[in-house]
């Protein structure tokens, strides 16, 4: 099998997905065509040192933006399975297309929430002959995979779990916090940016600290433009953007996770979170919520877009300190199904299974 996946952003996470991936059995060539670091999202800052080890083209700003290069890149590999990001730009759409690939196998990703909107609604007018075209589709969760069906997509070429993370360095995190005893701090890693509302992060914050007399610190690892709502608020340290290798050490520090986005297609890091053990403390918006979270039992899952639900949740952890050792506990087998061996495991099968219809596929 040679697969060829064309993605956006290099991210901190897939790395890993697709070294495990390429290391499977049946994987003749694995290869990844994606930006540079600064080619796309800004607020995104990953060293290029997470792709060591994967087979890829890194496109800058000038050579994303070139649909020969793009095409000539897709050419040199000869996949038999071609990962496409959506359907936002316009020369991916048109691959499939394309004479050269006519009797190639396409595979879209999708992370987009069901809304309902209008939008939507007319989505299937825009891009319907493109996606009649691919031959499977992987949906970031529950919430994408019913606008997938929406838009008329076949139950039969879809496929759950987008996303994957690295799972080795956060093993054992749990244990480490918990026998030094568990600490009184939350936590967010991301972007600081509209759509993870760090305006409601931080006005449930200073509610939060209004309501108690010795209140947990809150520590920010990102950048993006909304960080200078970050700036002066008491208990609230901004550590800037911190790096994979850097990650566990985080996580094993903190004591609650919190993300308080107003859109969220799903949230890697809620699973990252959880992996390591920490109670997550997040909105409906984010669609992690639906796979990895449990409303008191794993975490706690607040009304999107309300600073005074988001202080309730972290009155509700302050208050239930001794439980979170137990609740942290419980996240971790929610979110073993999304690390990078059972990423690589679930897209082989689909590849082979549903794409490839390929006979004895275990």
């Amino acid at each position: 099998m040679r697969v060829l996946f064309c993605w956006t952003d290099i991210s901190g996470y897939m790395g890993a997905c697709w070294r495990a991936f390429a290391a499977l059995p049946g994987v003749e060539s694995s290869h990844v065509i994606a930006w540079k670091v600064g080619a796309g999202e800004k607020s995104i800052a990953f060293n290029e040192e997470i792709m060591q080890g994967v087979s890829c083209d890194l496109l800058d700003a000038r050579q994303k933006a070139d649909e020969d290069h793009f095409l000539s890149r897709v050419t040199q590999q000869d996949a038999d399975v071609i990962v496409l990001p959506g359907w936002l730009y316009p020369f991916h759409r048109r691959l499939p297309f394309h004479p050269d690939f006519a009797t190639k196998k396409f595979v879209m990703t999708m992370d987009t929430p069901f809304t309902g909107s209008l939008r939507q609604r007319l989505g299937r007018l825009k891009v319907g002959r493109y996606l009649d075209r691919m031959d499977g589709v992987i949906c970031g969760g529950e919430r994408a995979f019913q606008l997938a069906r929406f838009l008329k997509i076949p139950e039969a070429k879809l496929l759950r779990g987008m996303y994957g993370f690295d799972s080795t360095p956060l093993q054992g995190l749990h244990a480490q916090r918990a026998a030094a005893g568990w600490p009184k701090k939350f936590l967010y890693v991301g972007r600081y940016v509209g759509d993870k509302a760090i305006d409601v992060l931080v006005a449930g914050y200073k509610q939060y600290r209004a309501q108690v007399s010795n209140p947990w610190p809150l520590e920010c690892y990102g950048r993006g433009v909304d960080q200078p709502l970050l700036n002066g608020v008491e208990g609230l340290t901004d550590r800037g953007f911190v790096q994979p290798a850097d990650l566990p050490a985080v996580l094993r520090n903190a004591g609650v996770y919190v993300i308080s986005s107003r859109y969220e297609p799903w949230g890697v890091s809620i699973a990252e979170a959880a992996y390591a053990g920490l109670p997550v403390l997040c909105t409906q918006a984010c669609g992690a919520a639906v796979e990895v979270v449990r409303h008191l039992h794993s975490g706690y899952i607040c009304p999107t877009d309300l600073s005074r639900e988001l202080a309730h949740g972290m009155l509700w952890m302050h208050k239930h300190h001794e439980q979170l050792p137990q609740i942290g506990k419980h996240g971790i087998a929610l979110a073993q199904p999304f690390d990078m061996n059972h990423w690589a495991e679930r897209w082989y099968h689909f590849f082979a299974h549903t794409v490839l219809s390929l006979s004895n596929v275990e």
